[in-house]
C-alpha cells in the first residue's frame, strides 16, 4: 500500500460525504508515487479501508486503488501514440460496499516521455442518478450549457457515442464539443481535460 495524507475518522468522513458534490481525485506517477489527493478521495479511501480492515487505516491507499494504478501503468507502457492514451481507461466497481463505489483510472501522457506520465483515478459512490457536480469548473472556464452537459457525462466515463445517445446528438457533434472544451481548457486529450476541470488551481 502507498503512503497518503492522514485519513479522517469514519464518522467524520461519512458526515462530510453527505455534502460531497465532486468525485475523489487521485493523481499518481506511472510508478505509483502519489502526487495529489483531494479531500473527497481522502474520505472515500477511509471508507474503503474501514470496510476492508475494520478500522480506518491512516496513511495508506486501499489495495483497490493501488491495483488500479498498476493496471493503468501496465497499459500505458505499451502505448506509443499519445492520442491512443484516451483509450487507457479502466473502470473498477467495488460492489461489496454500501453504497457501491466506482473507481475510474486514466492514463495521462507526459509532455516528453513515459517517465512524465500520470495516472488519474476518479472515485465516486454509486448513489445518485444525477451526474457529478463540478459547477466551480463550469464557472471558471465559462462553459456553455451544452458544454456542461457533455462534461457531466464525460466525468461519468461515457464514450463519445454514449454521450451522444444521452444528449440526443451525433457522435461527431460530441467530438466537436470536446474539441471546443479542450481549447477553452488548453488541453489536448480527454483525460487532460478531466484533470484540468477536476483539479482545483
Amino acid at each position: 500500500m502507498l503512503p497518503i495524507r492522514s485519513l479522517l475518522p469514519t464518522d467524520v468522513a461519512h458526515a462530510a460525504s453527505e455534502k460531497r458534490t465532486n468525485p475523489g481525485v487521485i493523481v499518481l506517477t506511472h510508478q505509483g508515487q502519489l502526487l495529489y489527493l483531494n479531500h473527497e478521495a481522502t474520505e472515500l479511501c477511509a471508507e474503503i479501508n474501514q470496510a476492508r480492515l475494520g478500522q480506518v487505516a491512516r496513511g495508506v491507499l486501499p489495495i483497490e486503488v493501488v491495483n488500479l494504478c498498476h493496471s493503468i501503468a501496465e497499459q500505458i507502457t505499451v502505448v506509443q501514440d499519445f492520442k491512443a492514451w484516451e483509450g487507457t481507461h479502466i473502470r473498477l466497481m467495488i460492489a461489496d460496499l454500501a453504497p457501491p463505489m466506482l473507481l475510474r483510472g486514466f492514463g495521462i501522457p507526459g509532455p516528453n516521455d513515459l517517465h512524465q506520465a500520470r495516472v488519474l483515478i476518479l472515485m465516486d459512490r454509486v448513489v445518485s442518478r444525477e451526474p457529478v457536480s463540478i459547477s466551480q469548473a463550469f464557472g471558471r472556464f465559462q462553459l456553455s450549457i451544452r458544454g456542461r452537459a457533455v462534461v457531466k457525462w464525460l466525468v461519468q466515463g461515457l464514450t463519445n457515442k454514449e454521450i451522444g445517445e444521452q444528449l440526443g446528438i451525433t457522435e461527431q457533434t460530441v467530438k466537436e464539443h470536446i474539441q471546443r472544451l479542450m481549447r477553452k481548457t488548453e488541453t489536448t486529450t480527454r483525460t487532460g481535460l478531466l484533470a484540468r476541470l477536476l483539479l482545483k488551481k
